[in-house]
């Protein structure tokens, strides 16, 4: 009963604390507490751009060995289509000159 008591006892001093301060000591709370949560949200929008930009520069395909590729070392891929950004019709294979074998097999 007596931590009940207590309790109210608080609360309503608390209450009474709040009727007593000055709109200008409102004002200022409000302010820090907006402050704040912007800060927060400025770092927690920094650091999840930081966590998803990171994650995608650096992946790794299991039994896939990165290996780097100067200018003019073949490149061998095999390839199922070619589709366009701007267009829902896919390319010919042979459409662009890079895809195009000395000899069509």
């Amino acid at each position: 009963k007596k931590k009940k008591n207590a309790f109210f006892l608080h609360w309503l001093g608390y209450f009474f604390y709040l009727r007593e301060a000055s709109e200008r000591d409102l004002q200022k709370k409000a302010t820090k507490k907006t402050k704040m949560a912007v800060t927060i949200r400025i770092y927690g929008i920094f650091l999840l751009s930081f966590l998803l930009f990171s994650t995608l520069r650096a992946f790794y395909l299991p039994g896939v060995a990165p290996r780097d590729f100067q200018k003019g070392d073949p490149l061998y891929v095999k390839v199922n289509k070619l589709s366009s950004t701007k267009t829902q019709l896919p390319y010919d294979y042979y459409y662009l000159n890079y895809c195009k074998p000395p000899k069509i097999l």
